[in-house]
C-alpha cells in the first residue's frame, strides 16, 4: 500500500516547540533623511523547530518510521501547537458566511450562540491550513474573525472552521534527516519544519 500524505505526527507530547511567522516585506531608508519606505508582499509562512522528549528505543520506532516515511521535503504531515486544545473563547462552532479569497485577513462566520467569543490568539484551522485571531470578537449569531496570515487559497460558503485541536500542513526544511543514540539506548529527535501549500 502507497503512503498517502499528509501524516499524522505520531503524538504531540514535545519537549520544546518554536514557532514563528515569517513575513516577507521590502524596505528602503534614505541615508540622508531616514524616511522610509515599506511595502508588504501577500507572502507569510509558519515556520517551527521540534525538538522531542527522550525516547526509548520502542517509543523512537514509530517515530523513526514517521520521519523515513516523509521522504525529506516531499511528504507533508499534520500538526499543531500542542498547547491549542480549544479556543480561549467561548466559541465551539463556526462556519464560513460566504465565499472567502485568497489572501483575504477577515472572514464573516456564521452558526454561534449570541454572546460566543473568539479572543486574541486563538488558532483555527481551514483546509489544512492554521491561522490565528488577531483581535477579540463577540458573536450575536455571526461576526467576522480578523486573523493572520492571510489566506493561502479561496473558501467556500459554509466551510467549517476547525477550532478543536486545529492543525496546519507541514513538510521538513530538508531532505537529510538523522537522531541520537546515547549509551543508554536513549534516542533524541530535533526537527525543523516549514508551512507546506
Amino acid at each position: 500500500m502507497a503512503i498517502s500524505y499528509p501524516l499524522t505526527i505520531p503524538n504531540q507530547e514535545f519537549a520544546s516547540m518554536s514557532m514563528r511567522l515569517v513575513r516577507t516585506t521590502g524596505f528602503s531608508e534614505s541615508p540622508f533623511t531616514y524616511n522610509q519606505q515599506v511595502y508588504q508582499h501577500s507572502g507569510a509562512q509558519w515556520q517551527a523547530e521540534v525538538t522531542l522528549p527522550p525516547l526509548t528505543y520502542a517509543q523512537a520506532r514509530e517515530w523513526e518510521a514517521f520521519f523515513i516515511s516523509l521522504r525529506g521535503r516531499r511528504g507533508t504531515f499534520l500538526m499543531g501547537n500542542p498547547l491549542v486544545t480549544a479556543p480561549q473563547g467561548t466559541v465551539s462552532t463556526a462556519v464560513l458566511s460566504g465565499a472567502a479569497s485568497a489572501n483575504d485577513t477577515s472572514i464573516t462566520v456564521d452558526g454561534m450562540t449570541s454572546g460566543d467569543t473568539i479572543l486574541a490568539g486563538d488558532y483555527f484551522q481551514l483546509d489544512n491550513h492554521l491561522y490565528m485571531a488577531v483581535e477579540d470578537t463577540t458573536f450575536t449569531t455571526s461576526g467576522d474573525i480578523v486573523f493572520e496570515p492571510p489566506l493561502k487559497a479561496a473558501q467556500a460558503d459554509d466551510t467549517a472552521l476547525t477550532l478543536a485541536n486545529p492543525k496546519g500542513l507541514w513538510r521538513m526544511t530538508s531532505d537529510q534527516f538523522g537522531w541520537n543514540i546515547n549509551n543508554a539506548s536513549i534516542y533524541g529527535f530535533t526537527f525543523a519544519c516549514v508551512e507546506a501549500n
